[in-house]
């Protein structure tokens, strides 16, 4: 469908999963918050559910603070962590990989947010509820990889190889 940034639906829900880009992220919050307003000012329901890597790197950027503004103003519906012991991913090369299904699968390596942005008609007809909140959570756990002690081995060793570049940058 091309670049969200072009995007402009007046109503529907909508999931959107960004490169966790910052500038990125920055300019998806803002086109979403001109959507939810034109929307919002028409009467028409308008939900974005919107996952995100919630790493320190990002929590520390002006894309974090720019979700956060959009979280805390009129069409911040929820907000959900996500451990990320608790969820994997599947690689974002699969469509291209020549390997199996189950070895795209990875462990996540942060948090993921999950927000939830809503007009007000949207939030009447598809309202947040712990049920909802409860089956997301469970389907994220689901595609934890198989192999989940290779996947935590993995990393780990990936944390401390970077701990350990951080330290000789110092």
């Amino acid at each position: 469908m091309g670049s969200f940034l072009a995007f402009r639906p007046s109503q529907g829900a909508f999931e959107a999963n960004p490169p966790f880009v910052p500038a990125l992220v920055v300019a998806m919050a803002e086109h979403m918050r001109a959507l939810l307003e034109a929307a919002e000012h028409g009467g028409r329901p308008l939900l974005f559910a919107l996952c995100v890597g919630a790493s320190s790197a990002m929590k520390r950027d002006a894309a974090w603070a720019a979700l956060q503004a959009l979280a805390s103003g009129a069409f911040g519906r929820a907000q959900w962590s996500v451990q990320l012991q608790h969820h994997g991913y599947t690689e974002g090369h699969q469509h291209i990989s020549k390997g199996s299904a189950q070895e795209a699968a990875r462990m996540s390596s942060c948090d993921s947010s999950i927000f939830i942005f809503a007009t007000t008609a949207a939030a009447r007809r598809w309202p947040v509820t712990p049920e909802k909140e409860a089956a997301l959570r469970a389907a994220m756990s689901h595609t934890i990889p198989r192999n989940f002690k290779r996947a935590s081995q993995a990393n780990k060793a990936l944390h401390q190889e970077r701990k350990k570049q951080k330290r000789q940058r110092a």
